[in-house]
C-alpha cells in the first residue's frame, strides 16, 4: 500500500521521519511505502478480492452512452489509455454495460465517474458496518500526539474476484471495458474495503491507531512512543 500524504499534530516529527526514510543513502526498507510507482501496479488476487454476487434471476444493467463532448473524450481517452497500461482495466465482451460520465471538479477539471446504479440494485449487499465516527472521535480526546496518514487509490488496493469481472463493465464511445480493481461506485466497496483493513490492523485497531476507509490517524502519548507507532503501521501497509 503507498501513502497519498500525511499530517501530524506535532508539526514535523512525522515529516521528520518520512523524510528519513526518502533521504536514506541505502534503499529503506519502507522506501516503497511512499512510491507512487507502486500504486499503480496491478495487485495481486488474493483472500481479500471483491466477489460481486447478484440477485437470483436478475438482469445485467444496461446503461445508456451518454453524449460527450471534446473535452470529455480527450479526458476519457486518457483515462483509457492509462488504465489499460496499469492493468486496471480491459476491454470486455460481457453482458452488462454500466454508463460513465463526467462530474466537475472542485478546480475545474473533469472527474470520470461509472454510473453503478443498475449494477446495485441487484447486488446482495455486504452489510459489514463502518466505524462511528461519534465513537472514534470521542476515544481521541484526550490523545496527546497524533498522525494522519491516507492511502492512495485506495480501493484499486483490491482485486476483482476471478470470473466476476464482467459484471463491472462500463459503456464508452471507446468500445466496452471492464475492471481487475476494485472501482469507486460500486455499492459494496466500502464496507469490503473497511473490513480488509480491519482484518489487516485487527490488534492495533483503538490500540494506538483508527481507520475510517483509507484514513489512519495514529495517536501516542510520547513522541518516542508515537514513532514507534507510526513505524509499525507503515510496516503493516508494506507487507500488505
Amino acid at each position: 500500500m503507498v501513502m497519498k500524504k500525511a499530517q501530524t499534530q506535532t508539526g514535523c516529527l512525522l515529516i521528520i521521519l518520512i523524510s528519513r526514510i526518502l533521504g536514506c543513502t541505502e534503499v529503506h526498507p519502507l522506501r516503497d511505502v511512499f512510491d507512487e510507482v507502486e500504486a499503480d501496479k496491478l495487485p495481486h488476487h488474493t483472500e481479500h478480492d471483491l466477489h460481486l454476487k447478484l440477485m437470483e434471476g436478475s438482469r445485467p444493467p444496461q446503461g445508456p452512452l451518454y453524449l460527450k463532448g471534446p473535452k470529455e473524450m480527450a479526458k476519457l481517452r486518457k483515462y483509457l489509455d492509462e488504465n489499460l497500461v496499469k492493468g486496471f482495466i480491459r476491454p470486455s465482451t460481457s453482458p452488462a454495460r454500466s454508463p460513465v460520465l463526467f462530474v466537475p471538479k472542485k478546480d475545474g477539471g473533469l472527474q470520470l465517474c461509472v454510473d453503478y446504479r443498475g449494477l446495485n440494485e441487484i447486488t446482495i449487499k455486504n452489510r459489514a458496518p463502518l466505524p462511528l465516527i461519534e465513537e472514534q472521535l470521542f476515544l481521541l480526546q484526550k490523545v496527546k500526539i497524533y498522525s494522519k496518514l491516507d492511502l492512495q487509490m485506495a480501493y484499486n488496493l483490491i482485486h476483482i474476484a476471478k470470473g466476476d469481472e464482467w459484471k463491472t463493465a462500463f459503456g464508452t464511445q471507446l468500445g466496452l471495458y471492464e475492471y481487475l480493481v476494485m472501482p469507486f461506485g460500486l455499492s459494496n466497496t466500502p464496507a469490503h474495503f473497511q473490513s480488509f483493513i480491519n482484518n489487516i490492523f485487527r490488534d492495533i485497531i483503538r490500540v494506538y491507531v483508527v481507520v475510517y476507509l483509507d484514513d489512519f490517524l495514529i495517536f501516542s502519548d510520547t513522541e518516542e512512543e508515537h514513532i514507534k507507532h507510526v513505524t509499525e503501521v507503515l510496516i503493516c501497509l508494506q507487507s500488505n
